[in-house]
């Protein structure tokens, strides 16, 4: 929230369960090597800053006091645990140089929701041509701030919002990543500073980053990855699913495995990477990524 009140962002709530934020620009350590398009984790860290603006009061002195869906008042003796999202890039151009990527804004809207869980939605739009860039959809669950264990939402707030979703439901997530008879890649990572949020656990969108960081290490060794190549990397990321299991903290060495694995369906071959990265023994995040298609590369199979 201290963060947020930084931001040159303007917000506004067109219905009960939904938020507009409009956004200047894109940081300029938000892009990739290639300046052409943004890094993945940064459009995460970029979501982030629109839930800390919509979650909150008093982000600035302009801005309504009040906040989305009253979270202000669910989140002062409650916190939120993300378990699950999905980013998906919804207009290939925006891999491109020439396509504007400012200035922006997102709308996000209540998705799903559970008796302690809920979903809400991203999109992000160029302004002045309403172009759908980028969507991601996130996942939290309620917990307790002293027990840390689950905890459902209060009946007035259930009663308040729930009407505005068909029914609660269970959230769709990813389902457990193993690798089985997969040839798996390895790489190691230490938690640093500049990895973790405000209680010094793992940022959500650094897991995503170790990924990422591990999958270029590997791609570009002839054989590393099955069904997956360099120039199905460089066309750009298509979207990915991802579960958090588990915390990690300050200081702790993870151990990034991939492998790639390849669907056949009536339309072809669905190539992707997988990715389960390790904690102590225990699986604290995994992945499931792909690409969008290029025809240049030729799919091979070991």
């Amino acid at each position: 929230m201290r963060i947020a009140r930084h931001l040159n962002y303007r917000r506004s709530f067109p219905t009960a369960t939904s938020a507009r934020v409009d956004i200047p620009c894109i940081p300029y350590e938000a892009f990739d090597y290639t300046g052409n398009t943004v890094n993945p984790w940064s459009l995460m860290r970029l979501v982030e800053s629109v839930r800390a603006y919509t979650f909150w009061k008093h982000v600035s002195t302009s801005a309504p006091n009040t906040s989305m869906m009253d979270l202000h008042d669910i989140l002062k003796s409650r916190l939120v645990f993300i378990i699950g999202a999905r980013l998906q890039i919804m207009d290939r151009a925006f891999h491109e140089f020439e396509t504007p990527k400012h200035p922006l804004y997102c709308i996000t809207a209540l998705k799903n929701l559970g008796k302690s869980s809920k979903t809400l939605s991203y999109d992000l739009f160029h302004e002045g041509s309403d172009r759908h860039l980028v969507s991601c959809d996130v996942t939290d669950v309620l917990v307790d701030e002293k027990s840390r264990k689950p905890i459902a939402y209060p009946d007035w707030w259930l009663e308040k919002y729930g009407h505005h979703v068909n029914g609660f439901r269970r959230a769709q997530l990813l389902t457990d990543v193993d690798p089985g008879s997969a040839q798996v890649n390895l790489s190691y990572f230490r938690v640093t500073l500049s990895d973790t949020d405000t209680y010094r656990h793992c940022n959500w969108a650094s897991f995503l980053k170790y990924c990422y960081e591990s999958m270029f290490e590997h791609v570009s060794r002839d054989g590393s990855y099955a069904w997956i190549t360099s120039d199905d990397v460089n066309a750009g990321l298509r979207h990915v699913d991802m579960l958090f299991r588990n915390e990690a903290t300050l200081g702790d060495v993870l151990i990034v495995q991939s492998w790639s694995e390849c669907d056949q369906t009536d339309t072809g071959e669905y190539p992707y990477l997988k990715f389960r990265i390790i904690n102590n023994g225990n699986s604290c995040f995994e992945a499931k990524m792909a690409f969008f298609e290029d025809k240049k590369s030729i799919k091979h199979k070991l």
